[in-house]
């Protein structure tokens, strides 16, 4: 039977007010995510890209996807998809493209 969807929430990891609601979608060929995200905007933002980081569960990481900054500080409708089966999925991190660490993360 197939598994349902489900919701995680990222909550922010450092000073940035990064929010983000990821629906995670078991699929016959990997997981899907779709998610909204929520930052503050503010001069100078431009140019600045995010990634959708996956953590699996023996702590190898990899970019599911990658967008760019959005003078709205709430993009909507963005999703990507992975081979990774969703059992093997530990934490979903957002993070700028280039640098280590997460802006926001939260366990699958």
């Amino acid at each position: 039977m197939a598994q349902a969807p489900r919701t995680v929430e990222l909550s922010p990891v450092g000073e940035v007010e990064l929010r983000a609601s990821v629906t995670v979608t078991p699929t016959a060929w990997g997981t899907r995510f779709d998610w909204t995200c929520d930052y503050p905007a503010s001069g100078g933002d431009e140019g600045i890209v995010y990634t959708l980081v996956l953590v699996d569960e023996e702590g190898g990481r990899s970019t599911a996807a990658t967008w760019s900054w959005s003078e709205s500080g709430s993009p909507s409708g963005l999703g990507a998809s992975t081979a990774l089966p969703l059992d093997r999925i530990d934490s979903v991190e957002i993070g700028l493209a280039g640098t280590e660490g997460a802006l926001a993360s939260g366990r699958v």
